[in-house]
């Protein structure tokens, strides 16, 4: 059986992974020996521990290309098309906008993907589904063609903090989840990097995106540059102090107990 993770790029990726190879022990194949996944291309594949699923995680590119990823998919496998997937999950933050769209208040902005457009869609296509919300993350269990259950998750990857906090981007993002934990394990950091940005000749205009971005590469460039994005979002998971402040963060907000779920 399969777990099914959309996410939007290769940092949600890259953070996954170290979530499932470090938290979870789930197994990845080495880079050379992927196998080639149905679902897309840039699919990373993990074995859970126990070997009953594989979960596979898809970087989709941009929101529009996440929400096109995940109608399709549910479409095949509410028909029973692809009868092997039992949960699919949307990995999403606040950057998550359609394309040319910033909110005007960065930190209190919701995201685009909202529990009502999940459930127009499935009442639209016509599949038969259950609402269970499970904490705070809203969850759907969708009848397929065999009878079977596969469920549905949408994840809001935040801090449980909204504040606005030294080192740390504006909007409730990935990199701020990720800055955070390096925040609260090396103290000093965030006063570097936030003095490095504030110190910028020519500080170029940026949407609230980018000041995600430039952000977490402050953290990246500064004390983690030696192996790039990909080293950086999966080493978090490797390293004691940043990986309890990520646990408790993602528990607060209920997201490490789903996604702990579809490794079991």
């Amino acid at each position: 059986m399969h777990r099914l993770i959309l996410c939007e790029g290769y940092d949600d990726r890259s953070f996954l992974a170290g979530f499932f190879r470090h938290h979870c022990q789930c197994t990845e194949p080495a880079p050379d020996a992927r196998p080639r996944s149905k679902y897309g291309k840039g699919v990373y594949v993990f074995s859970t521990a126990d070997g009953s699923h594989e979960i596979h995680v898809l970087p989709c590119g941009s929101v529009s290309q996440l929400l096109t990823a995940f109608k399709n998919s549910m479409q095949e496998i509410a028909s029973a098309v692809d009868s092997e997937v039992d949960f699919v999950t949307m990995f999403t933050d606040h950057d998550t906008l359609p394309e040319g769209r910033e909110p005007a208040i960065a930190d209190t902005s919701s995201p685009f993907i909202k529990p009502a457009s999940i459930k127009d869609f499935l009442n639209g296509a016509k599949i038969k589904f259950r609402e269970d919300p499970h904490g705070d993350i809203p969850q759907w269990h969708v009848e397929k063609a065999d009878k079977s259950q596969c469920v549905v998750a949408l994840l809001h990857i935040r801090t449980h903090d909204p504040a606005p906090r030294p080192g740390l981007p504006s909007k409730q993002t990935l990199e701020r989840l990720v800055c955070h934990a390096i925040a609260k394990a090396h103290p000093d950091r965030p006063i570097t990097v936030t003095d490095w940005l504030a110190s910028r000749k020519d500080k170029p205009a940026r949407t609230d995106r980018q000041e995600s971005k430039e952000h977490s590469y402050s953290y990246l460039a500064g004390w983690y540059a030696s192996d790039g994005c990909d080293y950086f979002f999966r080493h978090i998971w490797e390293q004691a102090q940043p990986r309890e402040h990520l646990i408790q963060e993602m528990r607060d907000t209920g997201i490490l107990q789903t996604l702990e779920s579809l490794a079991k």
